[in-house]
């Protein structure tokens, strides 16, 4: 078990163990910037949970770096509630350490994540052990760079080509009594020379998309994502309209990005797209034109609503290829609430007329409106209220030609009651049978 401060030869396969609960899974970190808090990047990580067992845990195999280690930990039982953060174990690695690309020379999006485009000139710097003189940088097992100690930093210029893979660069350190220390960890560098990919696979989240490769249409003015696939993980794809960008996103591990545009004004826009890697190079911008068609804008109301009584057909006037609904609105309230529906959904023609039969038993109707809707999505207002009076069917013409004063009475034919003579009772039988 270490508990004081340790010193290793090697910053490779540390054995690190301690005590807790029963059951907790305990995180180890680094604290290299001594804050007490796990940070980013300083989890010593495993293959599996620390779990304690008989108030013991351990793990094996932790690789550390040249230099300074502050080793802490903290757990968190069954409950999920996590403890206080431990007091640091110092180990003091005798091998360099701390391994950094300038940041000028760090290009791309981040400039911590020793992923370059260029390829002359790359500073790397680091810490050295104690009674360090100088550093031995090697990558990928070959001598490169050899850097003076001072005051326990060192750092050295080298020159690295386009390579798909990451370079692995190592250090030993000589000390002022002309021993060599071990190897340090390697400290991985990615040089990227290489233009990412075209942007070809453009769509609209939620669009409507045209026939005749003529884009998409959407009634949104805000938080219209427009998507695609083919891009470089990991690089950022910005979307341009006119080569201005309007905003970006990140192409996820299976090639699919996504930007959300903050606001589009009404009309057509044309967009293109085009990504930038993680080592910053610019890829050309998209010979794909993506077309998307803002309109936010409600059609008008419904107008010239009439009723032909011979053919029971309700016409009027709307917008061209909107989709009109009538209705009967019988509470008055200008919305199409549930049973007020009538006839199917139609369109407007070109010329802007629509038609629809319906189908009303004899009544009043003293409120039947129309509101329509675009392509886009957009609701019209309901139209003015048109009156129409359904009448009753009349009788038949086996009534007409009888009258006569009242003789038989009780025979009812289609809800009439009628009086006949005897003289015309055999008429009636006859014509009855």
């Amino acid at each position: 078990m270490i508990e004081d401060t340790q010193t290793l030869l090697t910053g490779f396969g540390a054995e690190i163990t301690g005590t807790g609960v029963n059951g907790a899974i305990v995180t180890l970190f680094n604290d290299a910037n001594k804050n007490s808090k796990l940070d980013a990047g300083e989890q010593l990580l495993t293959a599996a949970p620390i779990v304690v067992a008989n108030n013991i845990w351990a793990i094996a195999d932790v690789n550390l770096s040249g230099g300074t280690n502050s080793i802490r930990a903290f757990q968190t039982n069954l409950a999920g509630t996590t403890s206080k953060v431990s007091t640091a174990l110092t180990i003091m690695v005798q091998t360099p350490g701390g391994f950094d690309l300038a940041a000028n020379d760090d290009s791309g999006l981040s400039k911590s994540d020793n992923i370059t485009n260029k390829s002359s000139g790359l500073t790397i710097s680091g810490t050295a052990f104690s009674g360090g003189k100088s550093v031995t940088l090697f990558v990928d097992g070959d001598q490169v760079a050899t850097a003076t100690v001072s005051k326990g930093l060192w750092k050295t210029d080298i020159s690295l080509s386009h390579k798909d893979t990451p370079y692995v660069i190592t250090a030993s350190q000589t000390n002022a009594d002309g021993s060599s220390s071990e190897p340090s960890i390697p400290f991985s560098l990615t040089v990227d020379r290489q233009t990412p990919g075209v942007i070809t696979d453009m769509a609209v989240a939620g669009g409507i998309e045209l026939a005749d490769n003529k884009g998409y249409l959407s009634n949104k003015t805000t938080g219209l994502v427009v998507s695609g696939t083919g891009g470089d993980p990991g690089a950022q794809v910005a979307l341009l309209e006119n080569g201005k960008s309007i905003g970006s996103g990140f192409v996820d591990g299976d090639g699919k990005w996504g930007v959300t545009v903050a606001k589009f004004s009404n009309g057509t826009h044309n967009l293109k797209a085009q990504q930038t890697d993680l080592a910053g190079n610019v890829g050309l911008t998209s010979t794909t034109v993506l077309m998307i068609s803002i309109d936010s804008v409600a059609p008008a109301v419904p107008t010239s609503l009439r009723f032909n009584k011979e053919s029971s057909v309700i016409s009027g006037k709307g917008e061209r290829e909107a989709r009109l609904t009538l209705f009967n609105d019988s509470n008055n309230n200008s919305r199409v609430d549930d049973g007020e529906q009538l006839g199917e959904v139609v369109s407007v023609d070109a010329s802007k007329n629509w038609s629809t039969a319906v189908d009303l038993p004899a009544g009043q109707y003293a409120n039947i409106r129309a509101m329509q809707s675009d392509l886009a999505g957009n609701v019209s207002k309901a139209s003015s209220a048109l009156s129409i009076t359904i009448a009753a069917a009349g009788l038949t013409r086996a009534l007409q030609g009888y009258s006569s004063p009242a003789v038989m009475e009780g025979v009812v034919v289609e809800g009439v009651a009628l009086s006949l003579t005897e003289g015309q009772r055999g008429d009636w039988l006859s014509w009855s049978s």
